[in-house]
């Protein structure tokens, strides 16, 4: 039988009190309560909202690459067939300007530690010598405030350009979807407060859908729903209060029954004294007996000790007949090697005379070898004669074809010219015509006029 689960503290929700005959509130076991707080629609219900919807993720989309530029700029080859040459360039343009404004910023920082360090030397100075050194202080301040004021214009301009740059680099990257793809795709590494801007964006874009969503009329539910758990919440704190109070006095009873049992453990610990001071006269005692045993065990030693000696002059006894049947065999070895070497010298001499006709062999190969090699620098000589001709006619070819080419842009460019003119040439007959039309049209409605009156 399966056992009975009890509920929980935070599913029960008790009216009235202790004694309260109402029966507790008891959560449904699949009911959830923040699902109220969802929205009912699943797609936006206006024009307008899916524009404004689409207009953010946009914004987003552009943010995210615009983050994730410095890391294209840094591994900039290995994006230069996805995205194009006319991007890679626009893309080192923007770093070189980028590299310009971080290089002017570091000029600033040097000229404010130089001023730093000038304003309290002046001070020293002052402190020390008199006042004709004023004037020599006030020229090179003058200098370092020019100077700091051309920075501060380059650095407004290189700014500027560096914003110009960024909105061209995104139009060219609106024309190539592929190129943002490849660059979306590969999930680059962004800097901590670039992807806190993106959680923060996607987060954003979240509560915008969700309001968007939500009716006036729902948003009112929700206001009434949350005003109803902030009750319920309050009564929960009124009897987690008077659960504290209780809480505290069983604790209070339970630093009482702790004393008792820290008084029985005393009563322990002098008991396990006793029982230590017993143990420490019986280690004693039987230290007294190991000292007996060891006393004994060294007698019986020494006289194993005496027996060793024995053996060890019988060993060396025995070394010594060894040694002279290891003399014996060395002598024998030693004729034998002399031996051996007589006859490696036997070898040695019929080895020269076998090298002296190898040698004749190789002289014999080498000449024939210098004879396939004049062979061969003809042949070179003849194949170079016939690159140089084949290089010729080559070049002939290439040049018959940048003929052709240029002749092809001429026609092209004449006809271009022709179609211009022609249109320049019948736009003003039109308009000529035109104007006599209008001329004409004057005359007759000034002889109408002249009629009337």
């Amino acid at each position: 039988m399966a056992p009975i689960e009890s509920p929980r503290c935070s599913d029960i929700w008790p009216k009235g009190g202790k004694n309260s005959p109402q029966p507790p509130y008891v959560r449904k076991p699949g009911f959830d309560p923040c699902k109220i707080l969802d929205p009912k629609r699943k797609t936006l219900p206006s024009f307008y909202a899916e524009r404004i919807m689409t207009v953010f993720q946009e914004a987003v989309k552009w943010m995210e690459i615009t983050t994730a530029l410095p890391y294209v700029l840094d591994s900039l080859p290995r994006f230069s067939v996805v995205l194009g040459q006319e991007l890679v360039n626009h893309l080192e343009k923007h770093l070189r300007l980028q590299n310009a404004f971080k290089e002017i910023i570091c000029e600033q920082n040097r000229l404010l530690e130089k001023e730093t360090q000038s304003d309290v030397f002046r001070r020293t100075e002052e402190s020390q010598s008199c006042d004709t050194n004023e004037s020599g202080f006030q020229v090179c301040a003058g200098n370092k405030i020019q100077k700091g004021k051309c920075l501060d214009k380059q650095g407004e301009i290189l700014a500027q350009s560096i914003r110009d740059s960024l909105r061209e680099m995104l139009r060219y990257f609106k024309k190539n979807p592929k190129s943002v793809e490849a660059i979306l795709g590969i999930k680059p590494v962004r800097v901590k407060e670039h992807v806190l801007l993106m959680e923060t964006l996607t987060a954003l874009d979240n509560i915008m859908r969700e309001r968007l969503l939500t009716s006036p009329f729902e948003q009112e539910a929700k206001k009434e729903y949350l005003a109803d758990v902030i009750k319920r919440e309050k009564k929960t704190n009124a009897i987690r209060e008077k659960l504290e109070l209780k809480y505290n006095a069983a604790v209070k009873g339970k630093d009482v029954e702790i004393a008792k049992r820290d008084a029985i453990t005393i009563q322990l610990q002098n008991e396990l004294q006793l029982i230590e001071k017993i143990n420490t006269e019986q280690q004693t005692r039987t230290l007294t007996e190991a000292l007996k045993q060891t006393s004994h065990d060294n007698k019986a030693s020494n006289a194993r000790e005496a027996r060793f000696y024995e053996d060890i002059f019988a060993c060396r006894k025995k070394i010594q007949e060894d040694r002279k049947s290891h003399r014996e065999n060395e002598t024998y070895l030693r004729k034998r090697t002399f031996k051996m070497a007589t006859e490696v010298y036997n070898w040695v001499q019929k080895y020269d005379a076998d090298l002296d006709t190898r040698q004749d062999e190789y002289d014999l190969y080498t000449r024939m070898y210098d004879a396939d090699k004049a062979e061969l620098s003809e042949l070179q000589a003849r194949f170079d004669i016939l690159e140089r001709k084949y290089n010729a006619i080559i070049e002939e070819r290439r040049l018959l074809e940048e003929a052709k080419a240029r002749k092809l842009e001429e026609e092209m460019k004449q006809n271009k010219a022709a179609a211009t003119i022609q249109a320049v040439w019948r736009g003003y007959q039109f308009r000529r015509l035109m104007r006599n039309k209008a001329k004409k049209a004057g005359k007759k409605n000034k002889g109408g006029k002249y009629i009337n009156k």
